[in-house]
């Protein structure tokens, strides 16, 4: 395959701006092994986003070096930490600056700033986390089909394996909810409203972006969390308890690991990887925090840009940060460019050099790299990421909006890929279906702090379900059947 791909909804141009420029300028030069190759492609109500197959196989290699070099590994996150640190620190000094009282000067100096702290972590992070789940998490399929006794099925087989990759670590979706719980329960020891404000604020400060995705830049507001807050209290039997199942959590996936690696003495190099997958489940976090933190930054830049130039955000959202700031250098608008690019926009970066087309040039390059739909099948097969059976009705999602949209209790949410901003309808389905992921993606990791049935990797479940399908998700076995 030429591409490694992954399929989401719209991601407007000024917000991948930042992503595709870093990989553009330090993609090459900068990462464990280069990266010279992406492809971002909208069209419609759905984006491709493409790494070029053998240099992201290439990437996922090197990183399995870190599995048993422990010294190297812990310099490069140490690495990766200082660098979202920059980022972090940005994106903050912009969120809390009055940029309504900025030159326009100055607020080209804020985009040039933001870039300039937030690209490095960027070319980074952007790749490697992806490519964790490539070769690694094979490789450790390979190590347990070549270790486990014959009479080992299938189905104990993909148990084993969704049990030594699962992270002894819970996701910040957890942590936020610990917090919240942590309130509740002072509540119900009657807490007076200034300590309970005070504990709202602090979770809010620490997790006001948990909302943002992609699609959304809507964070959450005091008002958020006070509701969530009332929630658990009016709901949660016993926050005490759901807070101690919660705390459990670590030490109860390191005690199934212990047993099943006692019981089949798999080689060392097995620990490692699970090692390897721990730390990085952290940085897969991190990655999504400092995303979604960057682009919510430079959005508030746009959305003032708007307001003092007089163009609605919808049509700025098209343009990439260079014509933003032309428009502030006192350019104009073209509205014809902003037409074609919603139909259909491609940023290709082929050696270090990005371009960008619209237009026939773009459908030229869709009809090109795109795959082709897969045909109907009545049986779809994946990889497990967390156990159960569950039948509902098929939500087919391009995005975290779409699934906000579509997902009733009870139905299958069936999507590309999630991410954070797909925690709602997550919450609501009865089971996940995505076309891509390994066992760490966010749609893994999720799935098994809300004990949901879930499988990943299927390729093909977008195009071959549709919405009203009856499906059953048979997550002990890896199948999807209409």
């Amino acid at each position: 395959m030429k591409w490694q791909t992954y399929t989401r909804g719209i991601i407007h141009p000024h917000r991948i701006d930042i992503a595709m420029r870093s990989m553009a300028e330090l993609g090459s030069t900068i990462g464990l092994s280069p990266i010279r190759t992406v492809l971002y492609l909208n069209k419609g109500e759905k984006l491709w986003w493409s790494w070029d197959a053998e240099e992201i196989g290439a990437l996922s290699r090197k990183l399995m070096e870190f599995a048993s070099d422990h010294e190297a590994r812990r310099a490069h996150l140490t690495l990766l930490d200082r660098l979202n640190k920059k980022a972090f620190d940005i994106a903050e000094a912009i969120r809390h600056s009055d940029i309504s009282a900025a030159t326009d000067r100055e607020l080209i100096e804020l985009y040039h700033s933001l870039y300039e702290n937030s690209k490095e972590t960027q070319a980074l992070a952007n790749s490697e986390i992806d490519a964790i789940d490539l070769y690694p998490v094979e490789h450790l399929r390979e190590l347990i089909e070549k270790n486990l006794p014959k009479s080992v099925g299938l189905e104990d087989r993909q148990g084993i394996l969704m049990t030594l990759s699962t992270p002894a670590y819970l996701s910040y979706v957890s942590q936020e909810e610990m917090a919240l719980l942590s309130v509740a329960i002072g509540v119900k020891e009657k807490w007076d409203a200034v300590k309970r404000k005070e504990a709202i604020g602090n979770i809010e400060r620490d997790y006001w972006w948990t909302s943002l995705g992609w699609e959304s830049m809507k964070i959450k507001s005091l008002r958020d969390f006070e509701e969530a807050l009332e929630d658990i209290i009016s709901h949660e039997a016993s926050p005490q308890e759901k807070l101690m199942s919660l705390m459990r959590h670590a030490e109860e996936v390191r005690a199934r690991r212990e047993e099943v690696l006692s019981q089949y003495h798999f080689p060392g190099e097995v620990a490692e990887l699970i090692e390897l997958f721990d730390e990085y489940a952290i940085y897969h976090d991190l990655r999504k925090e400092m995303q979604v933190k960057t682009t919510y930054a430079a959005h508030l830049l746009m959305c003032e840009v708007a307001r003092r130039k007089r163009y609605s955000v919808d049509m700025l959202e098209w343009l990439m940060h260079s014509e933003i700031k032309n428009l502030l250098n006192g350019g104009v608008l073209d509205a014809d460019l902003i037409r074609e690019r919603k139909e259909i926009f491609c940023l290709y970066i082929q050696h270090g050099e990005m371009r960008a087309y619209s237009g026939q040039k773009a459908r030229e390059i869709y009809e090109k790299e795109v795959p082709a739909t897969a045909d109907r099948a009545s049986l779809i097969e994946g990889t497990i990421a967390s156990h159960g059976v569950a039948r509902g009705i098929a939500k087919v999602c391009s995005g975290g909006a779409d699934a906000r949209l579509k997902v009733e209790t009870g139905d299958i949410l069936v999507t590309g890929m999630t991410m954070p901003d797909y925690l709602p309808a997550m919450k609501k389905a009865a089971a996940i279906v995505t076309d891509e992921g390994g066992i760490t993606c966010h749609a893994a990791i999720i799935s098994r702090e809300l004990k949901k049935p879930c499988i990943i990797g299927t390729k093909i479940a977008t195009q071959v379900l549709h919405d009203g399908d009856l499906v059953e998700v048979d997550a002990e076995k890896g199948i999807v059947r209409i």
